[in-house]
């Protein structure tokens, strides 16, 4: 089972992520993460995070079902583990000019528990990616509000789609503990509701 967090780069993912699964270890709740860039870097063959930031989003989308597959048996072999998947509903190239939108996996129905969409203002954002100095994150307010409406938008069709919960939650600057607070009581009311599944999870 696993719970879809998503949200455009630089709004707070990997800080919030951290600190939820030091968060479900302290209730004795077995989490791993998975995110798929480790393995897209692999599948191209690429030698560090770097050359992934410049690969390009048509090299990206052949990739990403073999990418899927993997996650899949990931899924498969730990059964009994919670998993906290680190990803987007909208990729956009690094230069800007394209996007892919994330495709519904045939196991979403079944083991997705829910989906969190990460925002903040288009500002806060900005000042993060500015800080973090990468190349391959766009530094204009309008291109991040184009990120984050196609973000949102995908991530609602799916939700409906899939029929599974939906929450946004607004990580502005000091709200990374509040916020991570908020997923961990959102796991749990989910745990309750479907207790059987999470203990006995059987994958085909």
């Amino acid at each position: 089972m696993f719970l879809y967090i998503g949200g455009v780069p630089g709004v707070g993912k990997s800080t919030i992520i951290k600190k939820l699964k030091d968060k479900l270890a302290q209730e004795k709740i077995k989490t791993g993460v998975i995110t798929g860039a480790p393995i897209l870097r692999k599948l191209a063959q690429l030698k560090n995070i770097e050359e992934l930031r410049q690969l390009s989003e048509e090299e990206r989308k052949r990739l990403r079902p073999k990418m899927y597959n993997i996650i899949y048996s990931i899924l498969k072999k730990n059964p009994n583990t919670f998993w906290i998947f680190d990803g987007h509903f909208c990729y956009f190239d690094w230069n800007g000019k394209k996007f892919g939108i994330r495709s519904i996996q045939s196991w979403d129905k079944k083991l997705m528990t829910g989906i969190i969409i990460l925002i903040a203002k288009p500002k806060t954002i900005l000042l993060r990616r500015i800080k973090d100095k990468r190349p391959d994150r766009k530094l204009t307010l309008n291109f991040i509000k184009k990120e984050l409406k196609k973000e949102s938008e995908i991530a609602k069709l799916q939700a409906i789609k899939l029929q599974k919960p939906l929450i946004f939650i607004a990580n502005e600057n000091g709200e990374a503990e509040k916020n991570s607070e908020k997923i961990l009581q959102f796991i749990k009311k989910l745990r309750q509701k479907t207790d059987y599944l999470f203990s006995n999870s059987t994958m085909r």
